[in-house]
């Protein structure tokens, strides 16, 4: 029944999509005026509109911005954000929040495309952060807040919109960034109008350094061994000292993409893209050391027969290498139909997406153990902006998405089945997912100084049938300088197929065995939420403040399973709906300018994240302060950020807390009006925090030149 009711809400979703592009909902409008700033926003109301106006939390960070902090990754692009907590960790990646929500509970689009990442709790868009060539984006646009009620399930904490470059102007630019973690060359061009075509293409290869920490364990033992001659049992002391060398995940990453646009006419447009990604890496463990016995007298050990007596002796003992790589492989291939007519403005797109990862763990050389997964993606999606009267702003559309998982770490939902790889079988499973959906909006002004925006949509899954968000936002502009907004709504995210049907079981060394499995009964996690905020400006001084509260119900987190010996090295754990969860936190953002070449910006974030139980929540931070001071030159060609992040209170349980600060600066020089160069330093003072992942000073470099 569930195939049946799934069908027929592909059909309708399509259905509805097609009739509302078509439909002759209103007289005839004039067309919507475009608004041509640099502070403009798309994402908070799938239109554009001016970010003071936008009753949503919104920031956007332009590509002048990005040149002028030298970021070489989307990591780094974000690290200066507000509400954004950016953590580096070697073996997942970033860990990534907004407003204290999860990674895998915020959204990650590209040009408004919806991103195939990884699907685990630990993975999902721990990756994506490192994934984009930089010189192709245009700008990058963060709404802090939940945004189901536009964008379905996933869009619980916010979104991430990364809004690529234009084909229309011919452009070449050769760009490289050098760390000390990690180097990569890229090159963007643009052809411009070529007749009715236009055409682009990136590609970025990145090379991340191998690096490796050592820790030294030492224990000491006593017992009687044989000696020569006469077998005599002779007492000894032992010492083993091991020393075990970690690195971090290193190797090779490419990026390719290809972007062509054709204009039909004047009002209609069709735009082609391929996009791929490979990822080739591994990290390893490697012990070595020694075992020192000490004997009260001279003596001959069984094991070294035939040398001369001696009170101590040193053992080396056996090395041991474990490697482990990753193969991963992304492609997408779209097509979108845009057009402009008398109603207003109007698209349709699909794109399909297939993102494979490989995994095999080695021992001395020799494959133990692999996992594989094959991951695809199908979406339609249209959407209609019209004008209604001279007061409204009518937007609506529908969605149609189908995800299949197929994969070793699955261990039910779909066809059981058998993998190889190197002469190892493994079980496989295979599930799917189907979601459909439709949504509306209004952008309403009933006076010049109050914008109203209500929107609801209407999404269906096939395990969990229907769901209905809204929101209501709006922004009262008080007077030039102060304006006042609110929103208040709903939101919601499924279970990933991973967390309904994982089945993961490792033994990192002989005496443990790790084992993570999947909940088909899990619930969606829910939450309502508000917040209200004002904003204020005089001259060269403008002030931000908001206040923020999200109850999640349902949320799901995987919990110590039953049935299991600890003592004996098992830790078995199960996803599940564990609690309910309230985020609530302060947001505030000051910005003097002192003159035209100094400005000083300061930001605060305060985070009160807690289970049903009081109990608080882990891996956030409570606190964290951020001061930016920056100089522009006169002739603007020469800019400088010094910047100290302070973070409290960071929870690693619920009972421990962290808090250090960092100190980063970074110097960019416009070169003519063809070449850009930066130089930076992160954690200038050699700071040192496993829980944070901090590791030290990173030194960093690069350039872009339009050749």
């Amino acid at each position: 029944m569930r195939n049946v009711s799934t069908k027929r809400a592909a059909v309708l979703a399509l259905a509805i999509t097609m009739a509302l592009i078509n439909t002759d909902y209103a007289a005839a409008a004039e067309d919507v005026e475009q608004l041509e700033t640099r502070d403009v926003v798309v994402t908070a109301s799938r239109t554009e509109q001016e970010v003071k106006d936008a009753p949503a939390a919104v920031e956007v960070i332009t590509r002048e911005e990005l040149e002028n902090m030298g970021a070489d990754s989307l990591a780094q692009a974000l690290q200066l954000a507000t509400g954004i907590n950016v953590l580096e960790n070697g073996m997942v990646g970033n860990s990534f929040s907004i407003r204290g929500m999860k990674a895998n509970q915020s959204l990650i689009m590209v040009d408004g495309r919806r991103i195939r990442t990884e699907d685990t709790d630990a993975t999902a868009n721990a990756y994506e952060l490192q994934r984009y060539n930089m010189a192709d984006i245009e700008r990058i646009e963060i709404v802090r807040g939940a945004t189901s009620s536009l964008y379905g399930a996933d869009a619980m904490g916010g979104v991430v919109n990364i809004i690529t470059r234009g084909t229309d102007k011919e452009r070449a630019t050769v760009s490289g960034d050098w760390t000390t973690r990690q180097a990569d060359g890229g090159i963007h061009y643009t052809s411009g109008k070529i007749g009715k075509w236009s055409f682009g293409t990136n590609f970025k290869f990145a090379k991340v350094r191998e690096t490796v920490e050592s820790t030294t364990e030492s224990s000491t033992t006593t017992g009687y061994i044989p000696t020569m001659p006469g077998m005599v049992m002779a007492a000894y002391t032992k010492v083993a000292d091991t020393q075990t060398n970690t690195s971090n995940i290193f190797g090779y990453k490419k990026f390719f993409n290809f972007k062509a646009d054709y204009a039909i006419n004047e009002k209609k447009t069709l735009e082609f893209l391929f996009d791929y990604m490979n990822e080739d890496t591994k990290y390893y463990t490697q012990t070595s050391g020694t075992n020192t016995y000490t004997f009260g007298s001279a003596v001959v050990p069984m094991f070294a027969m035939g040398q001369s007596a001696s009170t101590v002796w040193v053992l080396n003992q056996d090395s041991s290498l474990s490697e482990k790589t990753f193969d991963k492989t992304r492609s997408t291939s779209s097509i979108k139909y845009s057009g402009l007519d008398k109603w207003g403005d109007y698209q349709l797109r699909y794109s399909y997406t297939k993102f494979t990862s490989l995994d095999k763990t080695f021992k001395a050389g020799v494959i133990q153990d692999f996992d594989n997964s094959v991951m695809k993606q199908h979406i339609f999606e249209g959407k209609r902006t019209m004008a209604v009267h001279d007061k409204h702003l009518l937007t609506y559309g529908g969605e149609y998405r189908m995800e299949l998982y197929d994969g070793t770490k699955l261990n039910s939902g779909g066809g059981i089945h058998s993998v190889s790889v190197d002469g190892i079988s493994k079980n496989a499973a295979d599930t799917s997912l189907y979601y459909a959906a439709a949504y509306v909006q209004d952008e309403w002004m009933p006076s010049d100084n109050w914008i109203i925006i209500p929107s609801m949509r209407v999404d269906h899954n096939n395990r969990f049938g229907n769901k209905l968000t809204y929101k209501l936002g709006t922004t009262y502009i008080q007077n030039d300088n102060l304006r006042w907004k609110f929103n208040i709504g709903t939101a919601y995210r499924a279970p990933a197929a991973s967390e309904m049907f994982f089945d993961f079981s490792k033994t990192p060394m002989a005496s443990m065995q790790v084992k993570i499995t999947g909940n088909p009964d899990l619930k969606p996690e829910e939450s309502l939420n508000f917040d209200i905020g004002l904003e204020w400006n005089r001259g060269k001084t403008s002030l931000k403040a908001a206040y923020f509260n999200n109850n999640v119900k349902n949320m799901i987190d995987y919990i110590e399973d039953t049935g299991y010996d600890e003592s004996a090295g098992h830790y078995y754990y199960k996803y599940n709906n564990v609690n309910r969860a309230k985020i609530s936190g302060l947001e505030f953002e000051a910005i003097q300018k002192f003159s035209k070449n100094w400005h000083l910006r300061g930001l605060y974030n305060y985070l009160d994240a807690r289970d049903g139980d009081g109990a608080n929540l882990t891996g956030r931070y409570r606190q964290k302060t951020s001061l930016q001071l920056g100089y522009t030159s006169d002739d603007r060609t020469f800019t400088s950020t010094l910047w100290y992040d302070w973070f409290c209170g960071y929870r690693s349980s619920s009972t421990s807390e962290t808090t250090m600060g960092v100190c980063n600066i970074v110097f960019n020089k416009k070169c003519g009006t063809k070449t850009n160069v930066y130089f930076g330093i992160n954690n200038i003072f050699n700071k040192t925090n496993g829980l944070l992942g901090y590791s030290g000073r990173v030194w960093r470099a690069g350039f872009n030149v339009d050749i």
